[in-house]
Parts: C-alpha cells; structure tokens; sequence
C-alpha cells in the first residue's frame, strides 16, 4: 500500500511539473512579446521570446505580414494546447517591422 501511494505521490508530481512547464513557456512567451517594439533588433526579440518553433520566409504560404513593406522573414512562437500564435515579421537587417498576436 506505501508503494502504492509513494508511486502516485511521484506521478502527481510529475504531472504538475510538466503543466507547470507549459504555462511557463506561454508565460514567459507572451511576456517577452510584450516588450517587443517596431525597430527592435533580432537578437532582442530572441532574447526577450526565446527561440521561434518555427521560422518562415517571405514567399513560403505561412508567411502572414506579406502586405507589411520590407517583411522577409518571420518568427513564429506557437502554443502547443490551443491555436495561439505570436508572430514577429523581420526586415532584411534584422530589424522588427511587424508584431502580431492572434488566438485563433
């Protein structure tokens, strides 16, 4: 019976640390975009956001800030439970020309 209630101790553990750890990173995501302005340069958004899950290039048919002048690339930061999306379009330099946050 100790055994048995020790095992579940550990796996409600578990459990927790991992949920814990998904809202951290939403967290932490959001919070970073917060803090992003136009002009912003790359090294900033990927210091305040971390890394993007995804990166996409001017052309590529998940590319959004398509009618934004000078947008070439675009970090996507996605939420990994429901359809949220924070979106930062780069200009050639690096620079942030666009900032988008949708939950879908």
């Amino acid at each position: 019976m100790k055994k048995i209630v020790v095992g579940a101790i550990i796996i409600a553990f578990i459990i927790v640390g991992f949920v814990g750890y998904f809202f951290y990173g939403l967290y932490s995501v959001n919070e970073g975009y917060k803090q992003i302005k136009v002009g912003d340069p790359e090294s900033q958004v990927v210091r305040l956001m971390g890394r993007p899950s995804e990166v996409v290039l001017l052309g590529d048919k998940n590319f959004w800030s398509s009618y934004i002048k000078n947008s070439v690339k675009e970090y996507h930061y996605g939420a990994r439970i429901w359809p949220e999306i924070w979106i930062i379009g780069l200009d050639a330099k690096g620079n942030v020309v666009y900032r988008n946050h949708n939950i879908m």
